[in-house]
């Protein structure tokens, strides 16, 4: 079956390119490409898009023989829709549409109509010629013949990281980090998904230069409109997700910033509709990992600059974690990443405190504060780096558990003592208890024996 597809297909291709070279003939008037993106840029280097009808627009010469649905009455066509009858792939591609109904015809000859317009254009523009070209073709039609014949569709997964900048220009995730520069031909792919979008929160998810590889995955093939749907929900990467929202946190707490995400990107592997002028298909789900303050013209500040040493930092961690079978260092860490989603402090105040509370206090639920007052102290004591002192870590971990119980006691006047007076400022105590969290998080990870709270307690007796 698939032999005789291919036939039918490459002879309506090659039939659209004689019409369309006969059309040239009478010199008509080619369309171009509606809303094809361009790329211009920020002043501070992100990249903006800019979509519209001009004479910079790639050429549609399928437009030719598109007028009078000219396609759709191929000879090829007619075959097509009859072989639509007798295989179970394009039974299923098709929604197992009935080929002896008018208009179970009509709606195949419709779909193959479009995609054999893209395989045309796809050939002109990778040879600019109209003249038929096998080696050409095959490539373009591969990917059509995969999608509608493969049990599996394999994709990666990709997530652009939102107002980043980084000082490495590698296309491709290296063993030891998995960010890579967007090329500029992936950024007009995932910009071609805005086009019929736009607003503040599409601006931002377009302001990216660097993007997150999450590896190979698959899932079963499916209804060439069921494949849309599939892509573009977000219950289909719920296993994903959660990693990625780890992976978030430990930038976050390897560098200190803001770094989120707007959209999870499945890209294809081998499979997919013909790539229509530079443009190659992708599916997205959007979301807003990102402060709500960056859709309000964020995208004209500085980009945040992340080295190449701190993306390998953060993978590190991100693979200490998942690698192990003691939980509290995901759990601080998903409570540290909803830190920089929040748009108040009073949950965030909690956030903080969970995150510290499992990783120093998980052996009793009683004198809370005190234990982890101490024990905050004791780490700060022998870590090579800490923000503070041994006493200001008592000192402040005392304010920031008086601040946490005044809001979950409902004083009404807790707004007093979100601010502290520290090292001669006014200082929140919000931020200061981030970098507490944060120090945390770095310090156990990078020393598991201190996972047991044990350990921590014994530093009090040791001679150094």
């Amino acid at each position: 079956m698939r032999k005789e597809v291919h036939r039918v297909i490459e002879g309506a291709v090659k039939r659209g390119l004689e019409e369309i070279a006969l059309e040239m003939e009478l010199e008509q008037y080619i369309t171009r490409e509606y809303d094809y993106p361009v790329i211009s840029h920020f002043g501070n280097g992100l990249p903006s898009y800019s979509f519209g009808y001009s004479d910079n627009s790639p050429k549609k010469y399928s437009s030719l023989i598109d007028k009078d649905r000219r396609i759709g009455r191929f000879a090829e066509v007619e075959e097509f829709v009859d072989l639509v009858g007798n295989s179970e792939e394009l039974q299923r591609y098709f929604h197992s549409i009935d080929v002896s109904d008018s208009k179970g015809r009509d709606e195949i000859k419709h779909v193959i109509s479009n995609i054999l317009k893209d395989m045309i254009d796809a050939c002109i523009a990778s040879k600019a010629s109209l003249k038929f070209d096998e080696i050409v073709f095959l490539p373009i039609y591969s990917l059509w013949e995969n999608r509608v014949f493969n049990d599996k569709l394999d994709f990666k997964i990709i997530v652009p990281l939102v107002f980043v900048d980084s000082d490495f220009g590698n296309e491709i995730a290296s063993d030891a980090s998995r960010i890579f520069k967007i090329s500029e031909a992936l950024q007009l792919s995932l910009a071609a998904k805005y086009k019929f979008r736009q607003g503040e929160e599409n601006t931002v998810r377009g302001a990216v230069l660097y993007a997150a590889d999450f590896g190979m995955w698959n899932t079963s093939n499916v209804a060439w409109l069921d494949v849309y749907n599939r892509f573009e929900r977000g219950s289909f990467y719920a296993e994903i997700k959660s990693k990625i929202d780890l992976y978030f946190s430990c930038i976050k707490v390897i560098t200190g910033k803001s770094v989120g995400y707007g959209e999870i990107v499945a890209v294809p592997q081998g499979w997919g509709p013909p790539e229509v002028q530079d443009i190659k298909p992708v599916y997205s789900y959007h979301l807003r990992e990102f402060p709500e303050e960056f859709a309000k013209h964020g995208w004209y500040n500085d980009p945040i600059k992340i080295t190449e040493e701190k993306f390998i930092r953060a993978e590190n961690l991100f693979n200490i974690i998942v690698n192990e079978d003691d939980h509290r260092l995901f759990i601080a860490c998903r409570r540290f990443n909803s830190l920089f989603l929040r748009n108040n402090e009073e949950d965030a105040i909690i956030d903080i405190a969970i995150g510290l509370e499992v990783l120093l206090c998980s052996d009793s639920r009683t004198e809370i504060a005190y234990r982890l007052a101490n024990r905050l102290a004791l780490l700060s004591k022998i870590a090579d780096v800490s923000p503070f002192t041994p006493s200001e870590m008592r000192y402040l971990c005392k304010k920031m558990y008086d601040y946490r119980s005044r809001i979950i006691h409902g004083d009404k006047n807790y707004e007093k003592y979100k601010t502290i007076n520290f090292r001669g400022d006014k200082v929140a105590i919000t931020s200061i208890s981030l970098e507490i969290l944060r120090f945390v998080i770095k310090f156990t990870s990078l020393n598991r024996q201190y996972s047991d709270v044990d350990a921590i307690d014994d530093i009090a007796f040791s001679k150094s």
